[in-house]
């Protein structure tokens, strides 16, 4: 007879091994909508990542940024950088032109051409009387006269006043203003149907409603700039004071003075009156600190990115809440503070594509970048590798200028570097670290899985990062062509075709051990992707 011994309570024979308890769990992590610089780092909650690098924040979650092909090429001479990028918007579509300024010229780059030559050398360009040193840095405005012609009016730093006719489509000098010498203005702007001027000495003007000549009257702003200092930048700010929307004056000064005017006639005391006098910190060099999106009107200066509508309703700068970089103020702050007398900052907007640009100068110590805004969701992101030193929205495309040779370049597509004939390219390569998940238990991560949307899924390398290590990911991945089928080499019943946009994952095997968990992304593309989500797999451990 055989004897069968049971466990107590179980009913199993003796000897039989018993399960081990599932001891691996997961997690899954959304997409960050941004960066986060300022709150402690063991803080940061999954929303939030510590830096992403040409994974631009969108309403769908992190996209890889669009990229870009020469549009004009061949300029003479050839290491005449572009300084500033000019649109015009006509009376009809027909008449829209886009041109570029730089040390030698103004330029007609509506058409592509990689042969563009001097400034004269193409339809409506013109060249400058005095070349090198400032010129090429421009300010420029729309503007209509009481005939209804319109002009763009543009103000060179060592060249004044130009405008340009869409009658006649030509670039001329401006004449025509008393009071003023024309060739010392610097900036210009227009508000309320009038144009006003800043001088090199500093000096602001302004001419007769809808005119673009006649007497220029001096207007003294220098006296409301409590922290000295002469006007370096004018603005119309449409904004609701409170008493229905209107047109307000503002008037900065390069020490970050900012005096707010609001009225029709600043000739005439009843209807013309000071609404107050704010700081906003020192401004970087140059006269591109500011612009208005929206009904903000944003200031860059040693603060961040400062939202004047946060001040002139009570908000102080203390309050990172009115600073528009508030998320990353400490990088921004940072780097405007060791760069703030280098040229090269600016603000600028894409809207087709709903960011908000900060435009950094090239320091030489590290790649280019630029810092950007989703304007929904307020989300910030890196762009790298972008050679953009100043830029400009015409007909719906963003077109932007190399910093270190004489080039522009449109915003279209997925490779970066395309030649004039639409050759060649590179894959667009992005990196991205989360914020730090976890407690003080030990954990040791075994799997990563992280969710793309595209019609061609990125190559990628992901690993697991612990306690606050913050370092990229360096590992080399190359673009993969993908699966999607190629016309004439596919079997049509069986293929999967390009162009269709699909979810896509794949898990990758992570090794390491500690507390607090990050993700390390890195990857490039070959077509624009999303990332969605991030799955992690880990076997949690004990305290010690």
């Amino acid at each position: 007879m055989t004897v069968v011994a049971f466990r107590n309570g179980t009913g199993k024979p003796v000897g039989t091994p018993t399960p081990r308890q599932q001891r691996v769990q997961s997690y899954e992590m959304p997409a960050p909508i941004g960066m986060n610089t300022m709150t402690p780092i063991a803080d940061l909650p999954s929303t939030d990542c510590i830096y992403t690098y040409n994974l631009l924040p969108y309403e769908l979650g992190l996209q890889t940024r669009e990229g870009y092909r020469t549009w004009s090429d061949g300029f003479t001479p050839a290491d005449s950088s572009i300084r500033t990028i000019i649109p015009f918007n006509g009376n009809t579509s027909t008449n829209d032109r886009l041109f570029a300024a730089n040390d030698q010229g103004i330029y007609n780059i509506t058409a592509r051409s990689g042969n563009m030559g001097a400034p004269a050398d193409r339809p409506s360009g013109i060249s400058w009387p005095t070349t090198g040193a400032q010129a090429g840095y421009v300010t420029w405005t729309h503007f209509t006269n009481d005939a209804g012609a319109h002009f763009l009016i543009a103000a060179d730093e060592s060249n004044g006043l130009y405008q340009y006719a869409e009658s006649t489509g030509t670039w001329t000098a401006m004449t025509g203003i008393n009071g003023v010498t024309e060739t010392e203005v610097f900036f210009v702007m227009s508000h309320k149907q009038r144009l006003w001027l800043i001088t090199r000495a500093g000096d602001v003007y302004y001419l007769p409603i809808n005119s673009i000549a006649g007497q220029a009257t001096r207007f003294n702003v220098d006296a409301n700039f409590r922290e000295g200092g002469n006007a370096s930048g004018l603005y119309s700010w449409t904004v609701d004071g409170g008493d229905g929307v209107d047109d307000y004056f503002v008037a900065v000064s390069r020490e970050g003075g900012v005096v707010i005017y609001r009225g029709n006639d600043p000739a005439n005391a009843g209807t013309w009156g000071l609404v107050g006098v704010w700081y906003v910190g020192r401004l970087p060099a140059g006269n591109r600190a500011g612009s208005q999106y929206g009904g903000q009107l944003f200031l860059l200066s040693e603060h961040g990115l400062v939202n004047l509508n946060r001040l002139i309703e009570g908000g102080t700068l203390q309050d990172a809440s009115n600073v528009s970089t508030d998320k990353i103020t400490r990088i921004v702050r940072e780097d405007l503070i060791e760069n703030l007398g280098v040229r090269g900052w600016e603000i600028k907007t894409n809207a087709p594509d709903n960011h908000f640009y900060i435009l950094s100068p090239d320091n030489g110590n590290a790649p280019r970048i630029q810092y950007v805004r989703n304007m929904t969701t307020n989300g910030w992101g890196l762009m790298r590798g972008v050679p953009m030193a100043t830029g400009d929205v015409f007909q719906g495309n963003y077109y932007f200028a190399d910093p270190s040779a004489a080039k522009i370049y449109q915003k279209q597509g997925t490779l970066d570097d395309v030649d004039i004939d639409d050759n060649g390219g590179r894959e667009i390569e992005f990196s991205m670290l989360t914020s730090f998940q976890g407690n003080a238990q030990k954990k040791r991560v075994q799997w990563i899985r992280p969710h793309f949307i595209s019609s061609r899924s990125p190559a990628f390398a992901v690993q697991a990062r612990y306690d606050y290590d913050l370092s990229e990911n360096n590992q080399i991945v190359e673009a993969s062509p993908g699966s999607a089928a190629l016309w004439d080499q596919a079997i049509w019943d069986n293929a999967q075709w390009v162009g269709g946009i699909e979810a896509s994952e794949s898990l990758r095997g992570a090794t390491g051990i500690g507390q607090a968990v990050a993700i390390a992304l890195r990857g490039e593309v070959t077509d624009r992707a999303v990332l969605a989500a991030i799955d992690v797999i880990y076997e949690p451990g004990g305290f010690l």
